[in-house]
């Protein structure tokens, strides 16, 4: 009877990772549903551009303070409960989302949409805490896989739309909420106890300083990616003179390979040298959103037999292939980077977890803004990626600057006196 408890335990561990990742793409969902459905309810409820704004960005926000909220209260309760109050919260603002009837209501279903982001750095903590400290870099990259599901809404959501009611997105949601919930609370394992070690060395703080400034790399990263994501659509509308269905399925050339691209750079991220990968994806990264950033010209060039005029503009197809190795950037940056910071204090997973995602819905909401002041102030479409350039330009340079600061203090280290 002990071998079958223990044949049927080690089967539930193995599953504490799919499901929980499978637990993070319902949520992520969820968090950019009203961004997919508020196209159109824009037109069918006449909202004015800031009420339409605020139900983009609201959902963030709360994701932010949910995030390191929840991430705390994971590491005392433990992930699995907080992932599994979280959809229960999710699920609850699903069914009132069914009866909104006004921009109020779904402002509210916006803050309760926030609940992803404590799923998110809850299911942190739990995946962490069901492996050895050595496959944590996979397990991450396997989880990270499940934030694909903030790009579910952009393709699903407008085609539902269009074929039925709105409000059937929602129900549909629901269920995946619900399904995924119960496979969380009937085939996974329970929290695992701490060892008295890990409580010790929590207690004494023997941490560096680092990881909290790679959380703030982080969010200016993943920020920039939801930022753009929520931009894209309006850009490609204005510049490309696409349709609602056509902008958003686009956008998901950028969002999809970005947040896979993290699995990829958690798979490819090795303890000590994040420099090796971390250096060919910000250049590769940098190249596309160089080109990218670069405006419609029309030139008048004086010739030998008259004036030529001369047009300059991406095709549509070149502007989707920049995003794709613009969104793959990103997402190895991103990936790779998460796995670095929660390789210096693995004891604290839940709330690295919550502050990453904090700073990045910070970053995202205060992009989103500048892409607007930006098209305003100069007119120019592509002005949202000459930030991006200048963005990512100054964070390579501070990274390469902090690296280097502390390979010499670690250099200096061992020559310093012993007290």
């Amino acid at each position: 009877m002990n071998i079958e408890q223990g044949a049927a335990g080690e089967a539930a561990n193995h599953l504490a990772l799919p499901l929980a990742t499978l637990a993070l793409f319902a949520a992520f969902a969820c968090w950019t549903l009203l961004a997919a459905v508020g196209v159109q309810l824009k037109h069918i409820w006449q909202f004015s551009e800031t009420t339409f704004a605020a139900v983009l960005v609201l959902p963030l926000l709360a994701g932010g303070f949910f995030a390191p909220v929840m991430g705390v209260l994971a590491e005392s309760f433990g992930g699995r409960r907080i992932i599994m109050a979280g959809h229960i919260g999710l699920a609850a603002v699903l069914v009132a989302l069914l009866s909104a009837e006004s921009a109020l209501a779904l402002l509210l279903a916006g803050l309760g949409f926030g609940l992803a982001g404590g799923v998110f750095s809850a299911g942190l903590r739990y995946i962490t805490d069901h492996s050895a400290g050595e496959g944590n870099a996979m397990r991450i990259g396997v989880y990270l896989a499940g934030m694909s599901g903030a790009g579910f809404s952009y393709l699903i959501v407008p085609v539902v739309g269009s074929a039925y009611d709105w409000r059937v997105a929602p129900i549909a949601y629901l269920c995946l909420i619900l399904f995924a919930l119960l496979l969380m609370a009937t085939m996974t394992p329970a929290e695992l106890p701490y060892p008295p070690g890990r409580i010790r060395m929590h207690a004494t703080g023997s941490v560096t300083r680092t990881p909290w400034s790679l959380c703030g790399f982080y969010g200016a990263l993943f920020g920039s990616i939801v930022a753009l994501a929520l931009w894209l659509p309006d850009y490609l509308r204005g510049h490309y003179h696409l349709g609602v269905l056509g902008a958003t399925s686009f956008a998901l050339v950028f969002l999809v390979p970005a947040m896979l691209a993290q699995t990829l750079g958690a798979l490819l991220y090795r303890p000590g040298t994040p420099h090796r990968l971390q250096r060919p994806a910000l250049w590769v990264l940098l190249g596309c959103l160089f080109f990218l950033s670069y405006p419609s010209t029309t030139m008048t060039v004086q010739g030998i037999q008259g004036v030529l005029h001369l047009s300059l503009s991406l095709p549509l197809e070149a502007f989707l292939g920049l995003l794709v190795g613009a969104g793959v950037g990103f997402g190895v940056l991103s990936g790779s980077l998460m796995c670095e910071t929660i390789e210096q204090d693995p004891y604290r997973v839940g709330r690295l977890g919550g502050v990453m995602l904090m700073c990045s819905c910070g970053t995202g909401f205060i992009l989103t803004l500048l892409f607007g002041v930006g098209n305003d102030l100069f007119g120019v479409r592509s002005a949202a990626f000459m930030m991006l350039f200048v963005i990512v330009t100054i964070w390579g340079v501070l990274r390469a600057s902090i690296q280097r600061a502390e390979e010499r203090r670690c250099l200096r280290a061992p020559l310093s006196p012993k007290r």
